[in-house]
């Protein structure tokens, strides 16, 4: 978990945590380290109470707090989506002073986020409240006493370079698996900044090579790379023998997967589009098509990946990346959707005259 903390922290469960950021899965298990070191390893859910940030109102939050637990030592409030309480979006209490003089912000209104820091001047010994947030400003007063008295847990995915680092922690501690040379690189290029995604396929992966416990990059290829990477050569495949039905059938395919698959999909075939661009321009040059084919992260027939690649010219690959790249724009302004616009994209390249200029 990437996760930057603001102190060391001393013994015992602390009065306020705030775990903010974007990654939903890191938030996750931030939370779960958190309620495990307040309440240990068989928590009594009697002692968790949930409530939500849009609707929550300061007098219920701090009665929940001050309230102490019947059967545990400690009361957990957590406060899920507590942007806008914290921001000054949530409705006002009836049982908190209002004056907002001592807000850093010019003209907010953070009624509630002036009660909490109140709060904390004399915290309750037998309540923690646990902030869930998308964003927590570090010139927010809220955060500077929460990094005083509690502890402030950004938690972002790691950046590109950092992703294979990420992911070998993650499999050491959580599936006491190791990555073989390579392989932690493999699996990052293929799944991308997606640290719940990544937790997923380590867990598929760690399971596959059991009992072995090494992980090697072709372990990855079989379990992970196949499944985005042939269904994008096999529709690169379909539309180079201008089988339009075909290819269709295969796109409709990944769509079937899950919710987030034409956004997947839509970047499965732009990463596959980049590379037949590169393919072509090594073929061009003189490469041999098993060189070209390999570069592209593609290890079936290289005759196969050659009658892909030169289905087109690299002009006419590029055109069909910035037409890609057109779609994922058009879909997140609403003008299009992605699976029909995909549709069209593959019709189209079907219908296309072939490229003179084979290699």
């Amino acid at each position: 978990m990437t996760a930057a903390k603001t102190k060391p922290r001393p013994s015992g469960p602390k009065p306020i945590y705030a775990i903010h950021g974007e990654d939903a899965f890191l938030k996750l298990e931030a939370l779960r380290s958190v309620l495990k070191e307040i309440l240990g390893d068989d928590a009594d859910p009697m002692s968790i109470v949930e409530l939500e940030g849009a609707s929550a109102a300061l007098a219920d939050v701090l009665d929940e707090l001050r309230t102490p637990s019947l059967l545990t030592p400690m009361r957990v409030v957590i406060l899920r989506d507590a942007d806008p309480f914290i921001s000054g979006r949530g409705g006002p209490s009836d049982d908190e002073p209002t004056d907002d003089s001592d807000e850093t912000e010019p003209g907010s209104t953070g009624v509630n986020r002036a009660g909490l820091e109140k709060y904390l001047a004399a915290p309750s010994e037998t309540g923690t409240l646990i902030l869930l947030l998308k964003s927590f400003p570090s010139n927010l007063r809220l955060y500077k006493l929460v990094a005083s008295a509690g502890e402030a847990i950004k938690c972002e995915a790691p950046k590109s370079a950092a992703l294979s680092g990420w992911a070998a922690t993650r499999a050491k501690s959580a599936f006491g698996c190791d990555f073989g040379p390579g392989a932690a690189d493999r699996l990052a290029d293929l799944v991308g900044a997606d640290c719940g995604r990544l937790d997923s396929e380590i867990s598929k992966l760690a399971t596959y090579v059991a009992p072995k416990t090494k992980i090697t990059v072709e372990d990855v290829e079989e379990l992970v790379g196949s499944h985005r990477e042939e269904k994008v050569f096999a529709i690169g495949d379909a539309i180079a023998r201008q089988d339009a039905s075909d290819a269709l059938k295969l796109w409709h395919q990944v769509l079937e997967t899950d919710r987030a698959a034409p956004f997947r999909a839509l970047g499965g075939l732009a990463w596959g589009f980049r590379r037949f661009v590169n393919a072509r321009r090594m073929l061009d040059g003189g490469a041999p098509a098993m060189a070209a084919a390999r570069a592209a992260g593609y290890f079936g027939d290289p005759n196969l990946f050659r009658r892909q690649v030169g289905r087109f010219s690299v002009r006419q690959w590029e055109d069909y990346l910035r037409r890609l790249l057109s779609i994922d724009v058009g879909t997140k302004t609403g003008q299009t959707t992605t699976e029909l616009a995909v549709e069209k994209l593959i019709v189209q390249m079907c219908a296309a005259p072939a490229a003179k200029d084979r290699p």
